[in-house]
């Protein structure tokens, strides 16, 4: 630290332009290294916040930020030191400082950075902005300012004071389908949409109680001609009439409201689209994926049994090679529709795996219930009697399935629950196809 302070000191002294210009304005001007230490406390400085040069030097910055803005503050500085761009740096705002007494008063801050020998330091220029807000403050008492804003505003805006609405411009009246003379003392709630009531009456007590304002708000308005319209609302306090007020300014953005909506629709769409296999309109493998994950973690929980059955069509690629493609998609969209119409209870679940092979999903469900799903989807697909004269089982589709059943835990992968199934398929097809199997069980049908 005694390093960098010298190296301020230094660079102070060796210029002297700097020096007499700093020490000779009303404004403060603060030099603080790279761990917001100060190293440089103009008179200035000492006029705003009571500090002489020799308190102030070496201290954190923060010991002139009001307790409320510390840890705002202490952010700002991890973030930027960490590397990120800060919107402060090279612009000039309005906020608040305390000095020596405890007084907190407006300032305007303008701070800047520059790096020497791989560190970096900061300038600020401080000044008190006190007489400047009270002079605004006085200004804006004046109903005429009020009336000439307003009227002159291309958003809505009105002016409620004891619940009531007191002034409102032309745009406002529009807004809502009335003549502004019939607005005047109307109740503030008149014509908001009922859902909206209790968060605006939260914010006027705050706006009472703890804050002079806020922004951003999203609420509903019901028109005359009944249609609800969206409007970001921001209101503050102010005085009207010499008496406390409260200033609201709408603006309309049912039509950005409309587009996120129809956004949101597009993407939700685009998901289950994504979810989907294209042939037969079917969950896909990656829904599948997804479903498994979930009900896995959700079975841990629940210590339920889940069950998994691979459905094989029996010599598919001698049907696709008899029949040709086409009619071997046409195969595949009839078994995924009979599988969807086999499964109808909502604790099961059923996707394309990938070619002629097919999962079946069942939460909730042992093995027994698992094997009757299965003897359900074979008879199905029995009944469905669709020709393959390529079989060497039989002249019409089958399929072979493998059933595992688990009942998860967290030391073990639902990978285990697929490698299950696939060797109990496995089994199946070399006992003969046209049958389902289950994982350490040579009871095979």
């Amino acid at each position: 630290m005694n390093a960098i302070i010298s190296f301020g000191f230094t660079l102070l002294d060796s210029e002297s332009r700097f020096k007499t210009i700093t020490q000779s304005t009303q404004d403060a001007i603060i030099l603080a290294d790279q761990h917001m230490r100060i190293i440089s406390w103009n008179k200035g400085a000492k006029t705003i916040f009571g500090y002489t040069k020799e308190e102030a030097i070496g201290q954190d910055v923060n010991f002139i930020v009001p307790d409320h803005f510390k840890e705002a503050h202490n952010r700002g500085v991890k973030r930027f030191l960490q590397g990120e761009e800060s919107k402060v740096i090279g612009n000039t705002l309005e906020l608040k400082g305390v000095n020596r007494n405890g007084t907190e008063f407006p300032i305007e801050l303008t701070l800047n950075k520059w790096k020497t020998g791989g560190v970096y330091f900061f300038s600020s220029i401080i000044r008190d902005i006190t007489s400047r807000k009270n002079a605004q403050a006085s200004l804006l008492e004046s109903e005429e300012r009020y009336r000439k804003l307003i009227e002159l505003s291309p958003d809505s805006i009105c002016v409620y004071q004891g619940g009531k609405l007191i002034f409102a411009n032309d745009e406002a009246a529009t807004q809502i389908g009335v003549q502004t003379k019939d607005l005047i003392g109307t109740d503030s709630f008149q014509f908001l949409a009922p859902e909206h009531h209790e968060r605006i009456k939260e914010l006027i007590r705050k706006l009472n109680n703890e804050k002079d304002s806020f922004s951003n708000e999203e609420i509903a308005i019901l028109r005359v001609d009944g249609k609800k319209h969206y409007y970001d609302v921001s209101a503050s306090l102010v005085h009207f009439n010499s008496k406390p007020a409260i200033m609201t300014t709408f603006r309309d953005i049912s039509e950005r409201k409309a587009a996120k909506q129809q956004l949101q629709e597009a993407n939700q769409l685009l998901k289950k689209l994504s979810n989907l296999d294209g042939l037969t309109s079917i969950p896909n493998r990656r829904f599948f994926d997804e479903k498994l994950d979930n009900l896995w973690k959700e079975s841990i929980e629940s210590h339920q049994p889940l069950s998994l059955i691979f459905c094989d069509i029996d010599f598919f690629k001698e049907y696709n090679d008899t029949y040709g493609h086409l009619e071997g998609d046409e195969c595949l969209k009839i078994v995924a529709k009979t599988l969807l119409e086999a499964i109808n209870d909502t604790d099961y679940n059923v996707a394309r795996y990938g070619g002629e092979e097919f999962v079946l999903l069942l939460c909730n469900s042992n093995t027994q219930k698992a094997k009757e799903v299965a003897l359900d989807v074979m008879n199905k697909i029995h009944s469905m009697q669709i020709p393959h004269s390529s079989s060497k089982i039989k002249d019409i589709v089958t399929l072979s399935m493998g059933i595992a059943t688990m009942r998860p835990k967290k030391n073990i992968s639902q990978s285990e629950l697929i490698d299950r199934a696939d060797k109990a398929l496995y089994i199946a097809k070399t006992g003969g196809r046209d049958r389902y199997s289950t994982f350490n069980s040579n009871a095979n049908r």
